[in-house]
């Protein structure tokens, strides 16, 4: 890093609109009754919208056992991504990415089998 530069590494969902398609079941469980009113719906907020449902225990309770262990596998990877990121591994932060995706893919096939 230079003296007046600082280098970051970060990630985001650029379009949220894939998101909503490729997980709508999740998308509905994670934002019922309109949570969050505001902010973005990406796969990182949608990740912890469902952790904090599972967590609060928001959930339907059957919603709630069979997408237990996807969303904590998801959440666990989502933390990972940080900490990867605040460590300037992108390499890692890519790897945990497609844990994160492997979840939801994961949790939102369950949730058509409710």
């Amino acid at each position: 890093m230079g003296r007046f530069l600082q280098v970051r590494v970060s990630v985001r969902t650029v379009d949220e609109e894939p998101v909503a398609r490729a997980w709508p079941r999740l998308v509905r469980l994670a934002w019922a009754a309109g949570l969050p009113p505001e902010g973005r719906r990406g796969v990182l907020e949608l990740t912890a919208a469902l952790f904090d449902r599972l967590s609060l225990g928001m959930l339907p309770p059957e919603a709630a056992q069979a997408l237990d262990q996807p969303i904590r596998l998801a959440e666990a990877a989502r933390l990972g991504l940080e900490e990867a990121l605040a460590a300037r591994q992108p390499a890692a932060a890519d790897a945990r990415s497609y844990e994160i995706e492997d979840a939801l893919d994961e949790a939102e096939e369950l949730a058509g089998k409710l």
